[in-house]
């Protein structure tokens, strides 16, 4: 009994399938809402620069470590995307506005959090040490990094639709192949050194 009604439930499944492809295929799909032009990134950077910054005095930016200022900075950048789309000429007024609320919101909150957690451990933990020149080299890294991220990825969907794009994005999709690199330093590792 059990093994009939395994198959007809099996078979209710692949007949069903057409189905909840169309019903997959119907879902609203989430995507940019308008696409940015290489002029409305420019102005997002900046202000998501500028908004960082007045944020960041009122929180008393001149004093903090270095890497508390990089990883605001790190932050920005994403807030820089989201702004880019509310900056694009199609973007409607009121996704603009939002927008614009949201990176300053986004901005206070970070200070906020980062001046709560440095309240709530002083005395328990180390002070922040100061970056050597290693360090500085790291932390220049990690920015500029992020921030060439942050452009391509806001710029990507002006490309999208070159035939360039579509070659490019089947390497991108697997990571530019780092995974099938590492995997192979491991396995030689581990043959030449096992336990």
């Amino acid at each position: 009994m059990h093994f009939f009604l395994w198959h007809c439930c099996k078979a209710h499944s692949f007949l069903a399938s057409g189905g909840a492809v169309e019903r997959v295929a119907a879902i609203r799909r989430p995507g940019s809402v308008a696409i940015p032009d290489s002029g409305a990134v420019g102005r997002a950077f900046i202000s998501a620069l500028v908004i960082y910054v007045l944020a960041g005095l009122g929180f008393g930016l001149t004093h903090k470590s270095p890497q508390a200022i990089a990883l605001g900075a790190i932050l920005i950048f994403g807030v820089a995307y989201m702004l880019a789309q509310g900056f694009a000429d199609a973007a409607p007024k009121a996704l603009t506005r939002r927008t614009a609320v949201y990176a300053v919101a986004t901005s206070v909150g970070y200070f906020t959090l980062q001046a709560a957690m440095t309240s709530l451990t002083i005395g328990l933990l180390p002070a922040t040490p100061s970056p050597g020149p290693l360090e500085w080299a790291l932390i220049a890294l990690a920015v500029i990094s992020f921030g060439v991220v942050a452009i391509v990825q806001a710029m990507f969907p002006l490309w999208a639709y070159h035939p360039a794009a579509a070659g490019l994005r089947v390497h991108i999709s697997n990571g530019f192949y780092a995974n099938a690199v590492f995997d192979r330093i491991v396995s030689d590792c581990s043959i030449r050194n096992p336990l």
